[in-house]
């Protein structure tokens, strides 16, 4: 089946003197013949976050719907799961432990991960396609 293009408008935002594209509002007639799925969440910020997923199997909007659900939780967890702490096996001598404090201090909330390239989203991200693909879901 091909499919068809999803139109609608881009909005954009001036840095300096280039416009950048910041969010894409597709027009909500304008998608193409087969299954859409459209999921809208409350973050605890009370904002909204919308996931549109095109040209999905209808059989799997259950599935895909709570994928989309607990994407948020799952990076949270994994981001608190990976907090900068001490290795309690080892032995560390009191300016060690300072040093340690100052350091997670200065990184307040980001995780160690971040010095190998690894965000917490995208290990989440590679968990969700693993489930989707032994779900045998594609897109």
């Amino acid at each position: 089946m091909e499919k068809d293009k999803i139109t609608g408008e881009t909005l954009y935002e001036k840095r300096g003197r280039r416009y950048h594209p910041v969010q894409f509002r597709p027009y909500l007639d304008s998608y193409g013949v087969g299954a859409h799925l459209v999921v809208v969440l409350r973050t605890p910020g009370e904002a909204t976050l919308t996931s549109y997923r095109h040209y999905i199997d209808p059989d799997r909007a259950a599935v895909l719907a709570a994928v989309a659900e607990i994407r948020e939780a799952m990076s949270k967890a994994v981001h608190k799961a990976n907090q900068l702490k001490l290795d309690e096996s080892k032995t560390y001598t009191k300016k060690q432990r300072e040093e340690y404090r100052r350091f997670a201090e200065a990184l307040k909330d980001e995780p160690p991960l971040m010095f190998q390239g690894v965000a917490p989203a995208d290990l989440v991200e590679a968990a969700i396609q693993v489930l989707e693909e032994k779900l045998g879901i594609t897109h």
